[in-house]
């Protein structure tokens, strides 16, 4: 069993909104199975009594080729789908039925996904990775709806819906022409952004004090001063507490409280 078969029955086609999808998968399976060729080149002639060994096999060939590519189709849409087309003769038949019924539908998916990306803008402060993200996400589904957008188209496209800090880039880009691919062009404009902020913010530097802490007291008492005077309110001058006369024990007659000049009056 062909492994790639999971990418056909799981992604079935039912109401054509994946169409380009399921063609897309189709194709590979076939490829796998080396058959492609199948949709693209019509049914030999039926072998008769006049034909030779080689047309025999060339018609058996594609016979097998064109049912095996029916089965993929018919296993890989809806059931409503495989009532209309199960007694088609071909399977190119088949494929171009199921072409004619989505594909205008798809086309105008396509078209809507191109307009999407024509009207991309990087909003002013807006991060450069949500903003390539965005725009890679739109380019992927306008290719996945059949968009063929040339790729030096999509660069200037990009790179001019920038906002204005990126003024200088888009100046080295129209000068040098340098070759981008998305991915590539995202990286490249994050650096370009981080250099940016640097600039614009300057680097940071922790730089020690040297000075010494002032004393809390000062400050405080300096501050209540200043609040005073504007205040109008005159500081009390404070009182110096008055020493206390105290007398020890006299060296004289040993009592306590005298001393030598009043035992000597006495």
């Amino acid at each position: 069993m062909n492994p790639l078969t999971l990418l056909l029955t799981n992604n079935k086609l039912e109401n054509g909104d994946n169409f380009n999808e399921w063609r897309r998968n189709l194709d590979i399976v076939l490829q796998y199975e080396r058959i492609s060729w199948v949709l693209t080149e019509n049914e030999p002639t039926p072998p008769s009594g006049d034909s030779t060994p080689e047309q025999v096999q060339q018609h058996e060939r594609w016979k097998n080729a064109d049912k095996t590519t029916k089965c993929y189709i018919l296993a890989s849409v809806s059931c409503m789908l495989q009532k209309q087309i199960a007694c088609m003769k071909t399977a190119s038949a088949i494929v171009h039925h199921l072409h004619e019924m989505f594909g205008v539908r798809t086309r105008s998916a396509r078209v809507k996904a191109i307009q999407t990306f024509h009207n991309l803008i990087q909003k002013p402060g807006e991060p450069v990775q949500d903003y390539m993200m965005k725009v890679i996400s739109t380019v992927t589904k306008a290719e996945m709806l059949g968009a063929d957008m040339d790729a030096d188209m999509q660069m200037i496209i990009i790179i001019n819906s920038l906002n204005s800090s990126f003024q200088q880039f888009k100046l080295d880009y129209e000068l040098n022409s340098k070759d981008y691919t998305l991915s590539k062009l995202m990286n490249t404009l994050q650096s370009t952004e981080e250099i940016l902020n640097i600039k614009s913010h300057g680097p940071k530097a922790n730089v020690a004090s040297s000075s010494k802490p002032k004393g809390k007291g000062k400050e405080k008492k300096k501050g209540l001063m200043r609040k005073k005077a504007q205040t109008g309110v005159k500081a009390k001058p404070m009182k110096k507490k008055a020493k206390e006369n105290i007398k020890g024990k006299c060296f004289h007659c040993d009592e306590m409280g005298h001393w030598k000049k009043t035992v000597q009056s006495t």
